[in-house]
């Protein structure tokens, strides 16, 4: 089964190798490139990628044609730019699109112009036709719905007796859109999507490319399948083990359709994790006026509660070396002596870890570990294990302070940290022996 805190780091990884590319090429890679990097940044954190959706966005605009409305006149760049700043929109907290505005209105007037009513597709093409359709259903365009009720029956209409059309990508595609379209339209479509699926799952991602095995992988998602299933696990640790430097290809397109369907599997196992916490954490929650532990074997792990999963591995790993975790979370404290209580519990411990990788104001614990005279460990996550230095959201606060007892150290993968964590902890054991 994929593990939660590597897809991260995975994910983490090949946006930031997809960003870089992206910008060094952004005067000529094109207007499916840009909105499909756009697509993958909406998926993997649309509020901390906020800044980098605005400059794509500008971009994409830029590129719309004066004369016809399209991106570079044709339709499936139309489409997925469409798709791209629809989503920027609706992630962003706006209920709905103004259709009359521009770059919507000349965008839908070209889509429009390009329909074949009486073939019910676009441009008799499949797989053009499937990603208009797709596009236009999440805009929610309700103008087109009616033609689109006839380009479901025609897509239905070309499904073979194996359940597939044509090739890996464009099942998987229309997947995805049965998928959409039994929300949007309310019709059923479990049937064909279900036979589709069986379909899909028969091949090996070791004999596919990216585009194919990216594409896959979020249909499944999209299909419901589980993410203990063998078909995904399968994918999984293809991306896994073909990751090269946070890419799985040159292109920009591959690698932000690669990032879409592996966010897509970490928002899933990330349902999956709080549920199993909520029920963990309503079991264990501690008395806070009776500390497990010592002193001299107490380690309290901060850092920022959006990064749970890291956070509890560190605990894991502080509990396994026969030290005592205290996670402030793990606590019944009144929320009106949130303050009061977490730096009682700080005072309680002569040992502390942070992982700082996405700092969210716990550098007045810090602070207050370092006035106590306790031994720190900062962690965080770096791209390459080879270029240690911290990243740029690390404030410089942090990095700037001259504290004998305080280390800072980078990981890239979990064994990483685990190992940074034991050696850490055996110095400290050393020196009570």
């Amino acid at each position: 089964m994929p593990r939660y805190e590597e897809l991260t780091i995975l994910t983490d990884k090949g946006i930031a190798w997809l960003m870089d590319k992206v910008y060094q090429t952004i005067d000529w890679i094109g207007a499916r490139n840009i909105a499909l990097a756009m697509i993958a940044l909406c998926h993997y954190d649309y509020q901390r990628q906020k800044d980098q959706i605005d400059r794509l966005r500008e971009k994409l605009v830029s590129l719309q044609k004066k004369e016809d409305g399209s991106w570079h006149n044709e339709l499936w760049d139309t489409a997925w730019a469409l798709m791209a700043l629809a989503m920027d929109r609706l992630y962003s907290g706006k209920k709905s699109i103004n259709f009359e505005a521009n770059p919507f209105r000349a965008g839908l007037f070209f889509v429009e112009n390009r329909k074949i009513e009486k073939r019910s597709n676009w441009e008799g093409e499949l797989y053009e036709t499937i990603v208009t359709a797709l596009a236009l259903l999440k805009m929610e365009y309700k103008k087109e719905y009616p033609f689109l009720i006839k380009v479901l029956s025609w897509l239905i209409s070309k499904q073979t007796a194996e359940g597939c059309w044509i090739d890996i990508y464009d099942t998987s595609l229309a997947v995805s859109l049965l998928v959409e379209a039994q929300h949007k339209l309310e019709r059923d479509f479990t049937s064909e999507i279900n036979r589709a699926v069986e379909w899909l799952k028969q091949w090996d991602p070791k004999d596919e490319n990216t585009w194919t095995n990216a594409n896959l992988l979020s249909a499944l998602l999209d299909a419901n399948t589980g993410v203990n299933d063998p078909s995904v696990t399968r994918l999984y640790e293809w991306f896994n083990e073909n990751e090269s430097g946070g890419a799985w290809s040159r292109y920009e397109d591959e690698q932000a359709f690669s990032l879409i369907a592996l966010s897509k599997l970490r928002d899933k196992l990330s349902k999956r994790i709080s549920r199993r916490q909520r029920v963990v954490r309503e079991v264990t929650k501690y008395d806070i006026s009776q500390l497990p532990g010592t002193l001299d074997n107490r380690v309290f792990v901060g850092g920022n509660y959006d990064y749970m999963p890291w956070l509890r591995q560190i605990c894991d790993i502080v509990k396994s070396y026969g030290f005592q975790p205290i996670f402030a979370w793990d606590f019944n404290i009144p929320i009106n002596q949130i303050h009061r209580e977490d730096l009682r519990l700080l005072n309680n411990c002569r040992y502390a870890i942070f992982e700082e990788t996405d700092p969210a104001g716990d550098l007045m614990e810090i602070e207050r570990a370092r006035d106590l005279e306790a031994k720190l460990l900062i962690l965080f996550a770096i791209r390459d294990k080879n270029r240690p230095e911290p990243s740029p959201r690390l404030t410089k606060m942090l990095t700037t302070m001259k504290y004998p007892f305080m280390e800072l150290r980078g990981y890239s993968s979990l064994d990483e940290l685990r190992k940074i964590v034991t050696d850490w902890l055996g110095k400290i054991r050393q020196s009570h022996n």
